[in-house]
């Protein structure tokens, strides 16, 4: 009998029904976890840790008179399954002994707990992994059996198995299949259900609790109980939206972490110049490439997908906090949002019409593509919640749903007409006015970036905004090399680094890019958001995680507003290219592109010397950091190439490890 409740312990049949129910009712539970496992090791690892535990549990409360001993042996079944795992695993050698096994525990856990804190669902686990999740749901099983079995604890048991489907709340708070809902809500229903069947009376009159027993009125239980479940799954859909969303939204480009295939004892990635919430390393990092969106657009050369504009630097990071942004610079520039379907240039019918559909998005962005003149969405909670920010062409969500999935919007947007010779010819004055609303001044940019922008540009012979910025856009894309695995040392300024590495991923092109435009006094910012993609599935665009990416915008007044460049190398692979009015001014007049500061006698301290150009046999043989950029003629030192691949490679076993990427 349960010291604690006073009911009889199970015996034979009942006992074993139980805790079959039980082991059934715990595989349903898991099914949650199957968004933050990868393939079917949600069950495998749920089964392999919760039935040695149960049906043990039958056995060894069959064999033991004191029913109070029977947890504690279960917690030694615990103990010899995790060995068994770990022995099955590799992870210990019983050849070196029983002490050295203990020890090795504390390294196997600790390697455990690194590799799921530092893993982004669904996560492919390894041996370590694998021993961990064993022991928490082995752990888990055992409470669950003292509950239920020993204790008769009905309601808190199926309330347990209820709420596993919060489980993946952190990191797909937008949900999953309808299944990893309905089956932690059966198992909890089929754990409360046999609160009220006992075939064997004794089990009611040993019961003195005065909830035991069959209910005193089923039918008005069992309408009572469908009406409040009518009642949920009426009411969800409809109140689901409007309430709080406690879980942090998993939009692609939101989050920090970035030691997926990184050593926990290796040197952080270090700052990228760009505000972590929005940062778009991670989303390049991941190992699977999961769309994002889909689209059909008129347009014959689809325009970058804008998400977020960044349009201040605080000395180290790139934010979007102007105040007033929304009032437009107080003026009316070509390339404001706005929602009143008038065309700046040209008539309506000159409009390019996108129609997007989110497929795994969430956050309080809508992508949307340059110069938006209108947005309407299907669902009507959606398109009420629809603002745009004029200024920095941003469609944000009011109080409307976060979780995107399946949202379908249309979008009407102008074509950008502008030619180089009219953005050459721009009033210097203009550039004066997102100054004065609060952008980032002249004087707030690092001297390193304002001396390298005055040598580019002198080299470049650029006399003007444009060619200033056509001659940056090629010094990058011919100078600098492309990786996503480059790290900022500890303690070093993530612009410096770069700029001296001549090495790095799009936030830190566009970043430097702005930075050096807005030191020469034309006033710069950088967007987050996806490029076009490369590929069509039929007449749809697919655009995915890979896609994601930043670039920099250059203020040419209200007639023209702001205007894209791409500085980013072809090496990013990722969809970049060039804007049009570049190649025009190329194939015309293009500026003279300053050649690397190689060539000079003596590397100033601003500009890194490299290696000289390797000839056409090194470029096919050679997978080096100087293929990674457009012309191939310049890039990073070997030291600095050999430095930040064998950092990266050798400080993490499991690391997919690639030369700097080639284009």
């Amino acid at each position: 009998m349960s010291p604690l409740v006073g009911r009889p312990s199970l015996e034979g049949h009942h006992l074993t029904g139980r805790a079959l129910l039980l082991l059934a009712a715990m595989l349903c539970a898991a099914a949650p976890v199957s968004q933050l496992l990868a393939g079917s090791s949600w069950l495998t690892v749920t089964f392999t840790a919760a039935a040695p535990v149960i049906l043990g549990g039958v056995v060894l409360r069959h064999l033991l008179r004191r029913p109070m001993l029977v947890p504690v042996a279960q917690a030694g079944l615990i103990v010899v399954l995790v060995l068994v795992v770990e022995t099955a695993q590799g992870l210990i050698r019983w050849s070196e002994g029983p002490i050295a096994v203990i020890r090795a525990q504390g390294e196997i856990f600790t390697a455990a707990v690194n590799e799921l804190a530092s893993g982004m669902a669904p996560l492919t686990l390894g041996a370590h992994g694998i021993v961990m999740v064993v022991s928490v749901i082995a752990l888990v099983a055992l409470l669950l059996a003292v509950m239920y079995l020993d204790l008769g604890w009905h309601t808190p048991t199926g309330l347990l198995l209820i709420g596993a489907m919060f489980i993946p709340a952190l990191q797909q708070p937008a949900g999953g299949p309808w299944w990893t809902i309905a089956a932690p809500v059966l198992a909890g229903v089929a754990i409360l259900a046999t609160r009220t069947v006992h075939p064997d009376p004794r089990y009611i009159r040993g019961d003195r609790r005065p909830q035991a027993g069959p209910a005193a009125h089923p039918g008005r239980t069992l309408a009572a109980t469908a009406l409040c479940v009518a009642l949920i799954a009426g009411l969800t859909p409809l109140l689901g939206s409007a309430l709080p969303q406690l879980a942090p939204a998993r939009i692609a480009l939101n989050i920090d972490v970035l030691r997926r295939w990184q050593d926990p004892n290796a040197p952080a990635l270090g700052p990228v110049m760009i505000d972590d919430d929005v940062s778009v390393r991670r989303s390049l990092l991941e190992q699977e490439d999961t769309e994002v969106l889909r689209y059909t657009t008129t347009a014959e050369e689809p325009s970058y997908l804008r998400l977020r504009t960044l349009n201040t630097f605080d000395g180290e990071t790139y934010r979007g906090n102007v105040e007033g942004e929304a009032l437009a610079l107080g003026l009316a520039a070509f390339s404001d949002a706005r929602d009143d379907s008038v065309p700046v240039h040209g008539s309506a019918g000159d409009f390019i019409d996108t129609d997007v559909e989110i497929t795994n998005l969430a956050g309080d962005r809508l992508p949307v593509p340059d110069n938006v003149r209108s947005v309407d969405a299907a669902d009507g909670v959606l398109d009420e919640s629809l603002v745009l920010q004029p200024s920095n062409g941003e469609v944000a969500l009011g109080q409307g749903p976060t979780a995107l999935l399946g949202q379908r919007y249309t979008i009407e947007s102008e074509q950008r007409t502008a030619t180089a010779e009219q953005l050459r010819a721009v009033d210097p004055a203009v550039f004066q006015q997102p100054f004065e609303a609060g952008y980032t001044s002249q004087d707030e940019v690092p001297e390193i970036a304002t001396e390298l922008a005055a040598t580019v540009a002198a080299s470049a012979g650029a006399e003007n905004g444009f060619d200033t910025a056509v001659a940056y856009q090629d010094y990058f894309r011919n100078s600098f090399a492309y990786s996503l695995t480059v790290n900022t040392g500890p303690g070093e300024d993530p612009l410096d680094s770069f700029l001296t590495d001549r090495i790095g991923y799009c936030e830190q092109f566009a970043a430097a890019f702005a930075l050096m435009m807005t030191s020469q006094g034309y006033p710069s910012r950088v967007v987050i958001g996806f490029t076009p993609a490369s590929q069509q599935d039929g007449d749809q665009w697919s655009v995915s995680a890979k896609n994601a990416h930043a670039w920099p915008e250059v203020w040419f007044g209200p007639e023209h507003g702001w205007v894209r460049f791409e500085p980013t190398p072809a090496a990013a692979a990722n969809g970049v290219d060039t804007p049009g009015v570049t190649e025009a001014s190329a194939e015309e007049d293009s500026p003279e592109t300053p050649e690397d500061t190689e060539e000079q006698d003596e590397p100033t301290e601003e500009e890194p010397s490299s290696e000289e150009g390797t000839t056409d046999e090194e470029n096919t043989e050679d997978t080096s950091a100087a293929e990674s950029s457009d012309s191939g003629d310049a890039g990073p030192s070997e030291e600095t190439v050999q430095r930040i691949e064998g950092e990266w490679c050798s400080r993490s076993p499991w690391a997919r490890c690639w030369p700097l990427r080639p284009r």
